[in-house]
């Protein structure tokens, strides 16, 4: 499965260009998903950020469209 758009490894090296330090990552349209595969578009954010600049960071997935913050995972 592919973890992320081709924008998000654009943005990825722009963050480690620009050294920034405090990041989130968010996971949007997750309300037109399975929560089965939210959760494991999940993990492949997380596993596709290991060992970059975004390591540890908080993937948060939401909803644009609702506007809400949807907890999937209780990883934050």
């Amino acid at each position: 499965m592919k973890p992320a758009q081709p924008q998000t490894s654009e943005h990825l090296a722009a963050v480690e260009i620009m050294r920034l330090q405090h990041i989130i990552i968010l996971q949007n349209k997750v309300d037109l998903i399975q929560e089965n595969v939210a959760i494991n578009q999940h993990e492949a954010v997380q596993k596709f950020i290991q060992g970059t600049v975004a390591d540890g960071a908080p993937v948060v997935p939401i909803s644009a469209q609702l506007s809400t913050m949807l907890m999937l995972c209780d990883t934050l």
